[in-house]
């Protein structure tokens, strides 16, 4: 069965100007797991700026709690959808799309002068969070998973 996440082989030599393969495979990795390192920080950060939102913003104890439930309410929402995109239009454009999106509505989020614009850009922002994070966990399993397998092949195969 072939896949559209070839493994690349290490033992060739890469060309010039570009890293070894086995670099540029690990280096991936760390950008793909960007992706959930942002999602989950953004998930908890809100909650130290909650006083700065109730002193800036003016904003009142149900638009702060909008403002930490309507991110975790639409990325738990939109997950299983989400990787379905993922599964029909390709994961590495989800996650391009979901990236993008999440940048955007994190600049809106930042630049939001009224309380009511920060709820509605949270909740975007856990929309965009929703097309991101399930494509970082099929990426890695079908990239990644595969070379657990043959190193463990080879371990089974040098015992016997």
């Amino acid at each position: 069965m072939s896949s559209i996440y070839q493994i690349p082989d290490v033992h060739t030599d890469s060309k010039p100007g570009q890293l070894p393969a086995r670099l540029a495979h690990w280096a991936a990795l760390i950008v793909i797991l960007s992706g959930t390192f942002m999602v989950t920080l953004d998930f908890f950060i809100v909650n130290v700026a909650i006083p700065s939102l109730q002193r800036g913003l003016r904003a009142n104890s149900s638009e702060v709690q909008l403002v930490v439930a309507g991110y975790g309410l639409t990325l738990a929402a939109g997950l299983i959808t989400a990787g379905r995109l993922g599964d029909l239009y390709g994961r590495r454009r989800m996650f391009a799309l979901g990236l993008a999106l999440f940048t955007l509505t994190s600049a809106v989020c930042g630049l939001a002068p009224y309380p009511s614009i920060l709820v509605v850009a949270r909740a975007l922002q856990g929309g965009a969070a929703a097309l991101l994070a399930p494509q970082v966990l099929a990426m890695v399993g079908i990239v990644y998973g595969s070379c657990a397998l043959c190193v463990n092949e080879r371990a089974v195969q040098a015992v016997r």
